[in-house]
């Protein structure tokens, strides 16, 4: 991780601190629109969906501020972006009461995932900041899907909400990672631009694999979904790993800059 201070960092705090003064209450009263085969994937798909990992992001949270602590604004940043991953949680909560279902209790931890946990945190911050990215992104083409298939005014206000916090949060993590990336030489670069493809590779599998009922519900195969994902995720790529350096001074210099400008990345 770089040792000075992010250019960005204050930018970024003040757009958590403003957005979540900016919540639209949803109207969960409202009558239940919902067609039987998408209401049993959706539920489905709500009660399985991923929490979000709250011991790992209390790690992140810890070792940030350990790492980083000559950029408090960065490290605030990441407590406002998990507590937005919490308020996530509740709406997620609330869809799955409206829709007749609950959470599926957690299972203890395998072992494969505490060592796919572990080897997480022993590869650092930016390792982690990159799986959460590539998470992000199959979320949103998920949610994209669901606010595409339902008519519940409801489910259709959570889609919006989530979709406009992940989409910053998406924002957040790739500018970011273009700073880290950056000091990179050729050979490290393009390691990374293979590792991140081979991670989101394997990331899209697990999303085609097990949410196969709420694609079928959507109308979208899985092949559909997976290149929705990678051609987002492409787009990502190339700010954060670009091919071309004077592209990545672009960006660098605008962060240096222009360190309030709104961020107009659409993922």
């Amino acid at each position: 991780m770089l040792s000075e201070e992010w250019s960005r960092s204050r930018y970024w705090l003040c757009h958590f601190l403003h957005n979540r003064h900016e919540r639209e209450s949803v109207d969960w009263e409202s009558p239940v629109i919902v067609a039987d085969p998408m209401q049993a994937a959706l539920s489905q798909w709500l009660s399985e969906s991923d929490a979000c990992l709250i011991d790992q992001r209390n790690w992140l949270i810890e070792t940030a501020a350990d790492k980083l602590s000559n950029d408090p604004a960065l490290v605030q940043s990441l407590r406002l972006f998990v507590k937005e991953e919490l308020y996530h949680e509740e709406l997620r909560h609330e869809a799955l009461n409206r829709l007749g279902a609950t959470v599926k209790p957690r299972a203890s931890k395998k072992a494969a995932k505490r060592i796919w946990i572990a080897l997480r945190r022993h590869l650092g911050v930016r390792f982690e900041l990159s799986v959460i990215l590539l998470r992000q992104v199959v979320s949103i083409t998920n949610w994209r899907l669901i606010s595409a298939a339902t008519d519940d005014q409801a489910i259709l206000k959570v889609s919006e909400e989530v979709l406009r916090d992940k989409v910053a949060h998406v924002s957040f993590l790739t500018e970011k990672l273009t700073t880290e990336f950056a000091e990179f030489n050729f050979i490290r670069r393009n390691i990374r631009r293979l590792r991140l493809r081979m991670m989101c590779a394997a990331a899209i599998a697990c999303g085609a694999v097990f949410q196969g009922k709420l694609l079928a519900a959507s109308g979208v195969s899985r092949w559909q979904f997976a290149r929705q994902c990678w051609l987002r995720f492409e787009k990502l790529l190339e700010t954060m790993v670009p091919y071309q350096r004077d592209q990545l001074a672009e960006e660098l210099t605008r962060q240096r800059e222009e360190p309030y400008r709104a961020d107009e990345r659409v993922a």
